[in-house]
């Protein structure tokens, strides 16, 4: 029986440390082992950059109409297709180029096209500014810096003339208007210098020299006088002589010369000539050289029928005597007489011949 009860008990305290060992094992496998956390990811790692893609902008449909609406002149259809082209497309810097070139196109259309200049470069300077904003290229930049600052130039210069024409009429142009007179004529050189042979470049800056020239005019000075004169010349160079121009030049020549003095013009001298002795001279022969070598204007030839006139010998043939007398100095347009002998059949004439 004490076997059997140390038997029992050698079980259950083997049973006990089985059971033990095997509560251990299950705690153990209860517990597994974390994996370490997964890296933290960055905005820049965890955004996917998009693949740049390849575009051939000539093939944009919008980019293929607004080219033939531009080239039938039709601008702002054009302007209008580019700018959507250009929103699709950002990246795409040669759409902003063409969609610059058809704002500058267009600015100098409505230049071109504009009765009123002046409302043509201030429309045109918009469409420059806009061109500007969305050029890419520094060559079309420089361009459209160019021409913008060509269209403020003009709208500044008409602005500065309408001033001086309102102070012209008047009657009085105060220093710092006059002074930006000269300013603008310094303007109208550099325009005319960047666009040689445009004809409304060159009709602006004669406007502008003659209203500055018209404005010196006021002052008294002979340094205004000359400077206007020279103004109004070169005025009358670009666009022609007018009434206007005339009338400023002709003023500045009067303050600029002096006036001559009168002066009496001297009567002129008559030749004092001498009468030569002609008696016994033919009567024709003797009138032609009165007149065609001695140079008696006024020469008349009398016949003398009278004894008592023709005295001494009365047989002496042709010029008795001369009236003035021969030796006498007068005038060239003094009346000479040439007086000859008669017919010797007169009464109280003897016949020369008889005797």
């Amino acid at each position: 029986m004490e076997i059997i009860d140390m038997q029992r008990s050698l079980f259950s305290a083997t049973y006990t440390v089985a059971m033990a060992f095997l509560l251990i094992l299950a705690g153990c496998a209860a517990v597994p082992e974390l994996p370490p956390p997964p890296p933290t990811l960055t905005p820049t790692q965890a955004v996917a950059q998009p693949r740049p893609t390849t575009v051939i902008v000539i093939q944009i449909p919008d980019v293929i109409t607004a080219d033939q609406e531009i080239a039938q002149g039709h601008y702002e259809a054009g302007v209008r297709l580019l700018t959507r082209a250009s929103a699709a497309y950002p990246n795409e810097a040669e759409i902003g180029d063409k969609l610059a070139q058809a704002q500058i196109d267009w600015g100098k259309s409505l230049i071109r096209d504009a009765d009123d200049k002046l409302v043509g470069y201030g429309q045109a300077t918009d469409h420059f500014s806009s061109g500007m904003a969305v050029a890419r290229s520094d060559e079309l930049r420089d361009q459209i810096a160019g021409e913008l600052a060509i269209a403020k130039s003009y709208v500044w210069i008409e602005a500065t003339m309408a001033a001086l024409g309102q102070a012209l009429d008047e009657g009085e142009v105060g220093s710092e208007l006059l002074e930006q007179s000269q300013t603008m004529v310094s303007e109208v050189d550099r325009l005319l210098q960047q666009r040689q042979g445009d004809p409304v470049v060159a009709a602006l800056a004669g406007a502008a020299m003659l209203t500055s020239g018209q404005a010196l005019l006021l002052n008294e000075d002979i340094d205004s006088a000359l400077r206007a004169g020279q103004l109004c010349a070169r005025a009358v160079e670009l666009t022609g002589e007018s009434e206007q121009t005339s009338d400023c030049i002709s003023s500045a020549d009067q303050r600029t010369k002096p006036t001559p003095t009168p002066r009496t013009p001297p009567t002129p001298s008559v030749a004092r000539l001498k009468i030569p002795d002609m008696r016994g001279a033919d009567v024709g022969r003797a009138r032609d050289y009165l007149r065609n070598t001695v140079g008696f204007t006024s020469v008349e030839v009398l016949e003398v029928t009278d004894p008592a006139q023709i005295g001494g010998d009365v047989c002496r043939q042709g010029v008795l005597y001369t009236s003035p007398p021969k030796g006498s100095i007068v005038s060239a347009n003094t009346k000479i007489v040439i007086l000859y002998r008669g017919s010797t059949n007169a009464p109280g004439l003897n016949d020369c011949n008889a005797n």
